[in-house]
C-alpha cells in the first residue's frame, strides 16, 4: 500500500492528492493546526507540505526528524540554504508551474520539475493529472530550476507595479523591459540560491515561455509590493546592482 501526507491540504495540496488518489495511493490530510504526529502512515511515506510562505518555518519544526527527508516541499522563494535552515535539505523540492485558483481550471504555464526522494511520486501523481512534469537530474539543474521560477514570480509582480497590466501586454509592449527585469531577477535568485548556482544561468528564455502560457494573467499580484521591497533588500545586503528592479522601486516613491 503506497501512502502520501498532505500538510496544508490547500488548492495545491489537494490537487495533486487527488493525482496520488488516481494512482491508488492512500491520502492522509494534515489540516492546520491538526499534528502530523497523529497520523499512522508509515514512517516513509511522502510528506506533501502545500503551504503559504509564511507558515513553513512552523510546519517544518512540527515534522517529525525521520519525516523530514521524505518532505515534498512545494514553494515559490525557497532556495537550498533556506532548506538547510529549516531542517529540509534532504527534502524533495517540486517546482511548480502551473495556476491553480479556486473555482477555475488549471492552466499550465510550462512542465513543473521535482528533485529528490520522491521526485519521481510527484511526477507520476501529475501524469495521473495529465499535467507534464520531470524529474530533474542533480542539484545543479535544480538550483536552476528554482532561479527560474524565483525570476518569474519576482518579474511579473515588479513589472506589474510599473503598470498593471496583463503579461501578455508587457511582453508586447516592451520586451527589452521585460528582459532587463528578469535578467535583475535571476541573477539576484543565484545570489539567494548560493554556491550551488549555476554560473551566468539565462533564465529568460524558461521565464517568457511561462509568460506567454500565461499571457492573460495580470502581473502584479497582491503581494507585488512586499516581493519587491524583499527582493531590493536582499540585493542590498549582496551589494549587488539590480538596476532594473531599482528603476521600479525608485518610481514607488
Amino acid at each position: 500500500m503506497t501512502e502520501l501526507i498532505v500538510v496544508g491540504p490547500g488548492e495545491l495540496g489537494r490537487f495533486f492528492a487527488g493525482g496520488a488518489l488516481k494512482r491508488g495511493t492512500v491520502v492522509h490530510p494534515v489540516p492546520r493546526g491538526a499534528s502530523i504526529q497523529d497520523v499512522t502512515a508509515s514512517e516513509h511515506a511522502p510528506v506533501l507540505v502545500a503551504v503559504p510562505e509564511k507558515a513553513l518555518p512552523e510546519v517544518a519544526r512540527g515534522l517529525p526528524p525521520a519525516r523530514r527527508a521524505h518532505a515534498i516541499v512545494v514553494q515559490n522563494e525557497l532556495f537550498p540554504p533556506g532548506l538547510q535552515q529549516l531542517g529540509l535539505a534532504e527534502a524533495t523540492v517540486a517546482v511548480v508551474w502551473l495556476a491553480k485558483k479556486a473555482g477555475q481550471p488549471v492552466r499550465v504555464a510550462r512542465a513543473s520539475e521535482a528533485h529528490g526522494p520522491h521526485a519521481a511520486d510527484f511526477v507520476q501523481w501529475c501524469a495521473a493529472l495529465d499535467v507534464p512534469a520531470r524529474e530533474l537530474p542533480d542539484a545543479t539543474a535544480l538550483a536552476a530550476a528554482l532561479i527560474e521560477k524565483y525570476a518569474f514570480i519576482l518579474a511579473i509582480n515588479t513589472l506589474g507595479l510599473r503598470d498593471p497590466i496583463t503579461i501578455g501586454a508587457w511582453l508586447d509592449r516592451d520586451e527589452a523591459q521585460v528582459d532587463a527585469v528578469i535578467d535583475d531577477a535571476a541573477r539576484l535568485g543565484a545570489a539567494l540560491c548560493g554556491p550551488g548556482a549555476p554560473a551566468g544561468h539565462d533564465a529568460k528564455g524558461p521565464v517568457k515561455e511561462a509568460m506567454r502560457a500565461l499571457s492573460d494573467y495580470p502581473a502584479k499580484g497582491r503581494t507585488a509590493a512586499d516581493r519587491l521591497h524583499k527582493a531590493w533588500a536582499e540585493a542590498e545586503a549582496r551589494g549587488l546592482d539590480v538596476p532594473a528592479l531599482r528603476s521600479v522601486k525608485n518610481s514607488l516613491g
